[in-house]
C-alpha cells in the first residue's frame, strides 16, 4: 500500500490531465494529500501512536530562564497534544556543554519548561524525560514525543546548584 501510494504521488503528471492555468495547483494539493495519506498510513502501520504530539523548540533570550510570551503560546498547544495523547509522554530538552555555568542554564530552562507544563497545565510529571547538556543551540530547550519504550528521569537534581538562578 505505501508502494502505491508512493507511485500515484510520483507519476502524477501521467494520471492528470487539466487545463494549465491550475495545473501546478491541483498537482501539489494531489501530491500533499498523497504524501499526507502515506504520513498518516506509516504512523498507523508503525504503531506510532504519538504522531498527534508535535515536536518543537522554546527559544530563550540571553541568559533568561523566564518563558516569554512566544514559548507560553509553544507550551500552550503542546498541553493541548499531551492531554489529546494522555498514553504519550514527551522528551524535553536543553542544550549547554560548553561550561558548568551553561549545563546549569540547560537544566535551569528544562525545569521551567516542565514546571511550566506541570504547574499551570496540570500535565503529570510523569509524562516527561528530563534531559539537559545536550549539543546544539544553549539559547534552544527542544521537545517531541518519547518513542515507545523511551524512558528517563522526569526529574534530575541541579548539577551546579550554586549557579541555579
Amino acid at each position: 500500500m505505501k508502494y502505491n501510494l508512493l507511485l500515484s504521488s510520483i507519476n502524477i503528471d501521467e494520471h492528470v490531465s487539466i487545463s494549465k492555468p491550475i495545473n501546478m495547483k491541483i498537482k501539489n494539493v494531489l501530491i500533499f494529500s498523497c504524501l499526507l495519506t502515506l504520513t498518516m498510513f506509516t504512523a498507523f502501520a508503525t504503531g506510532n501512536q504519538c504522531s498527534g504530539i508535535r515536536s518543537g523548540i522554546i527559544s530563550f533570550k540571553g541568559t533568561m530562564v523566564k518563558l516569554d510570551a512566544a514559548g507560553i503560546k509553544i507550551l500552550n498547544q503542546l498541553s493541548i497534544d499531551l492531554n489529546n495523547n494522555p498514553s504519550c509522554n514527551a522528551v524535553i530538552s536543553g542544550n549547554g556543554v560548553s561550561s558548568k555555568v551553561m549545563q546549569q542554564q540547560s537544566w535551569n530552562r528544562v525545569n521551567a519548561v516542565i514546571n511550566f507544563l506541570v504547574e499551570k497545565k496540570g500535565i503529570d510529571r510523569e509524562r516527561f524525560i528530563f534531559m539537559y547538556g545536550g549539543n546544539g543551540d544553549e539559547a534552544k530547550v527542544e521537545f517531541r514525543a518519547a518513542t515507545e519504550g523511551e524512558e528517563g528521569p522526569n526529574e534530575v537534581p541541579p548539577p551546579f546548584p550554586h549557579l541555579r538562578k
